[in-house]
């Protein structure tokens, strides 16, 4: 948890209902304002066909007043995005022990891809031949699988897995969240992952899911960035924006293995050029990409 506070601790609810379109470029922009693992989605086709309502759930100690600060990072999104428009926001305040749940029932087991299905922890789940099921809890760390960032990047390394041996392949997760891209790596036959990220939150995460997988010793967890891989690796996954994956293209460049490739996800597709154009500085070559709504995932090579 974000907060160790009393049973009496409030969070702000703020509901935000956009059209269904510009529901995941706005979901980019409550990343951007401090809220990427604190967004619910859900659809309502019998109220309104064109529109989507997003929930975001903010601690009264993180912010407080988290409606004023939303619309305004808002308002500068729509005047670039303009389609964003009409958005609506209500706030709405909820007692800790509701929030805790509540954000709960908007989350099934998903399957992704061709085998990889990720289940809740307090779900159940029967699985089919071949099925290949991560157990994740989330906390407050980005990575329940439900985003399309994280499963374009799934769905690539389950792909990249699948056409060669990995038994002998190192991974990097950098942004590891929930540590979902680096448990699914190990699940999918990878020797060791090394999976960092700035947020402890997103450590404690990780390896608590690394335990609930049975894969914690072939997961090393560190709290930090880039400066904190070792040597190279065979693949290297970073989901994170595209601002920041950007500024540590030098770094995650020289982390991959001369052989190796580079998963880049959290990328929405007007800044696709600025990944592609930074990691070219770097040396790599863009080798393919896939798109999944308004995001797009880029893989790269050492030239």
């Amino acid at each position: 948890m974000f907060y160790d506070g009393s049973p009496m601790s409030k969070y702000f609810e703020i509901s935000i209902t956009v059209p269904s379109i510009a529901q995941e470029a706005i979901a980019w922009k409550l990343g951007e304002l401090g809220h990427p693992q604190l967004v619910l989605s859900e659809r309502h086709p019998e109220e309104a066909k064109d529109f989507a309502t997003i929930k975001v759930y903010v601690h009264e100690k993180k912010d407080e007043n988290p409606l004023a600060s939303i619309e305004g990072g808002l308002d500068e999104l729509a005047s670039v995005l303009p389609e964003i428009r009409p958005y609506r926001l209500k706030q709405a305040v909820v007692e800790e022990e509701d929030w805790a749940h509540s954000w709960k029932k908007y989350w099934h087991p998903q399957r992704i891809g061709r085998h990889v299905v990720v289940k809740p922890t307090w779900e159940t789940f029967e699985k089919e031949p071949g099925d290949l099921v991560l157990d994740i809890d989330p906390k407050q760390a980005f990575g329940t699988g439900t985003h399309p960032t994280t499963q374009l990047c799934l769905i690539e390394i389950e792909n990249l897995f699948s056409a060669c041996s990995p038994e002998k392949t190192r991974v990097f997760d950098v942004g590891t969240g929930s540590g979902i891209l680096a448990i699914a790596a190990i699940k999918l036959g990878a020797q060791s992952a090394l999976a960092v990220d700035t947020d402890p939150i997103a450590v404690e995460a990780t390896l608590e899911n690394s335990e609930l997988n049975h894969v914690s010793e072939k997961i090393e967890v560190l709290e930090g960035g880039v400066e904190k891989l070792s040597g190279q690796a065979e693949l290297v996954v970073v989901n994170i924006l595209a601002e920041v994956i950007a500024e540590l293209a030098p770094g995650l460049a020289k982390a991959v293995a001369p052989s190796g490739l580079l998963v880049a996800s959290g990328i929405i597709l007007a800044r696709a050029t600025l990944v592609i154009d930074a990691f070219s500085a770097e040396g790599l070559t863009l080798k393919s990409r896939s798109e999944m709504g308004d995001w797009v995932r880029l893989t790269f090579g050492v030239t």
